[in-house]
């Protein structure tokens, strides 16, 4: 088995922005598989990962990783990466070539189908750390993380607020046919994913709301870099006089001054 050097996710901007069906679990252990390949690799092989890596990995107890992940490779071999072609026509592609669990160990092989979305990256593909992903307790903040970073990528940072239609955010985040009414999508998914966002990566976002008529029409998104925030400094404090030597006179106060002359 190829070692896991580094925990990077690289995807291309595409599969980013694409439709992704799964739980956050699911989510997670599919991000730990991509760490496994690098950008610039040519293929992708059969990994094996014993059942306490995979616990340290995700933060699962170990206790429940057994239980969680036969019931995660059940469904993640069926998972697939959704794109919609310019006729809005979709096209559905298995992450996974093969996934299970067995005897302590979970051994996967991407699809071949997938691979120019994560093989042979040089230019347009999201890239950031794999523990922002782990951190995040709801699916909707990873998958809007990830639109949000692959649009402040793909400008190259140029511009730090982004109008997304609401039809196609919902068909990124998977919820075309979830939180019917606009007041419970706020709840479930903006706001989750604004708060968890804002605290557990390297951004902070805030959002507004643009109407056409009486309908909300789109979501305009704020991303602020937090070493940005850091990076503006408090003006120096006023150095604090120092305490005047026994016997001398205090020559910054001017009617001290006036009595000594």
């Amino acid at each position: 088995m190829k070692e896991r050097k580094d925990s990077v996710i690289a995807i291309k901007n595409e599969a980013a922005l694409g439709r992704q069906r799964m739980t956050i679990k699911e989510a997670k252990v599919l991000r730990m598989a991509i760490t496994y390949t690098k950008p610039k690799d040519n293929d992708f092989f059969e990994r094996e990962i014993d059942c306490k890596s995979v616990s340290e990995i995700l933060q699962i107890d170990e206790k429940n990783v057994s239980r969680d992940l036969k019931e995660i490779s059940g469904r993640l071999v069926r998972r697939t990466l959704d794109l919609k072609d310019e006729r809005g026509n979709w096209d559905y592609y298995p992450w996974f070539q093969k996934i299970s669990f067995r005897d302590g160990v979970l051994s996967f092989r991407l699809n071949d189908l997938i691979k120019p979305y994560l093989l042979q990256l040089e230019k347009y593909f999201l890239k950031y750390e794999f523990d922002t992903s782990i951190a995040f307790k709801s699916i909707y903040s990873l998958r809007i993380y990830e639109i949000i970073k692959t649009l402040y990528g793909s400008c190259q940072k140029s511009k730090t607020t982004f109008d997304i239609k609401l039809k196609d955010l919902r068909d990124m985040t998977d919820t075309a046919d979830k939180f019917e009414s606009f007041s419970r999508f706020r709840v479930k998914v903006l706001d989750v994913s604004a708060k968890e966002i804002s605290e557990y990566s390297d951004i902070v976002l805030t959002y507004d709301t643009k109407k056409r008529g009486r309908s909300i029409d789109s979501i305009i998104f704020h991303l602020t870099e937090k070493n940005k925030i850091q990076s503006i400094e408090a003006p120096d404090p006023e150095p604090a006089a120092a305490d005047p030597i026994p016997g001398q006179v205090d020559l910054s106060d001017v009617y001290k001054i006036i009595d000594l002359l």
